[in-house]
């Protein structure tokens, strides 16, 4: 998958390593373990689950050292042993295990894999075709896995009570570090046809300072990601909820010597900078209009 790529397809490509990693111990014992009767059932299990585990790290921390842009993924490995259980159960079929108590432990164990597996791509999948209804809402916070529309997770916390529009609002920790903000990275990128972005902060400190907002299209990696090919603006927060309203003729005029794809825009942020200490900020109500 690509930068770009939707989180149904980023959680499928995941699925990947349960995939071969059946095809890779099943045919790890045709080759070896099949022409070896002396070895019992167990032992085969055994020789299949840590050949696969071993395989499976050494695969990892070598990405430690190539510099490939990849890194370890160590839910990689539970993926990896979770295709080794499937192949097991499955296609090499130990029938001596059938009746054993261990074997229901390993079932069990079998099934939470499936399961723990699975979830991501499933709530995805949900979220992206919830997204497609919603427009042109692009997220107020108001269903569930909107959250995960978000690059910046860690710092977001969903809020009951006092949303701007609805039940519900995004709690934002800024931080003291020169860029501090969130950026809403997962939503319909085609806004083609509308005029205006709209959105609110809640700024509940009392005193007034600035929050930026920041628009790009997947065009912006090709000039570098130079300033002034993206649309950049300073929005003062007054104490209370402030209502934005940006449009997107500006948006499209933003980058210098071109115009924004309004039909693939990448990426809206919103983050403060060089803050004296940490602030807190409500967000909502994220919204295209005509």
């Amino acid at each position: 998958p690509s930068y770009l790529s939707s989180r149904s397809f980023k959680y499928f490509w995941d699925i990947r390593h349960v995939l071969y990693f059946i095809l890779f111990s099943y045919g790890l014992s045709e080759l070896f373990l099949k022409s070896r009767a002396s070895l019992s059932p167990a032992k085969q299990f055994y020789f299949l689950f840590f050949a696969t585990f071993i395989l499976g790290l050494f695969v990892e921390c070598m990405q430690l050292v190539i510099s490939s842009g990849r890194s370890p993924d160590f839910f990689d490995l539970a993926r990896n042993q979770l295709g080794c259980l499937l192949a097991f159960f499955f296609l090499i079929k130990p029938q001596f295990l059938v009746r054993k108590a261990s074997l229901v432990v390993l079932y069990v164990l079998l099934v939470v894999g499936i399961i723990v597996t699975l979830l991501p791509l499933s709530f995805a999948i949900f979220d992206e075709a919830l997204a497609l209804r919603q427009l042109p809402i692009l997220c107020d916070f108001e269903t569930p896995f909107e959250k995960d529309r978000w690059l910046e997770k860690n710092k977001i916390s969903i809020v009951k009570g006092g949303g701007r529009k609805g039940d519900r609002s995004a709690r934002v920790q800024l931080t003291t570090e020169e860029y501090s903000g969130v950026s809403l990275f997962y939503f319909p990128h085609n806004w083609q046809g509308y005029k205006w972005l709209h959105f609110s902060v809640n700024n509940p400190t009392g005193q007034h300072f600035d929050i930026v907002c920041r628009i790009h299209d997947s065009k912006h990696k090709e000039s570098g990601l130079q300033y002034a090919d993206r649309f950049n603006q300073n929005y003062l927060l007054q104490p209370g909820w402030n209502d934005v309203a940006i449009s997107l003729d500006a948006v499209e005029q933003a980058p210098f010597g071109r115009k924004m794809d309004l039909g693939n825009i990448e990426l809206l942020s919103l983050f403060v900078f060089n803050q004296d200490k940490p602030q807190v900020i409500y967000i909502d109500n994220f919204y295209l209009s005509r």
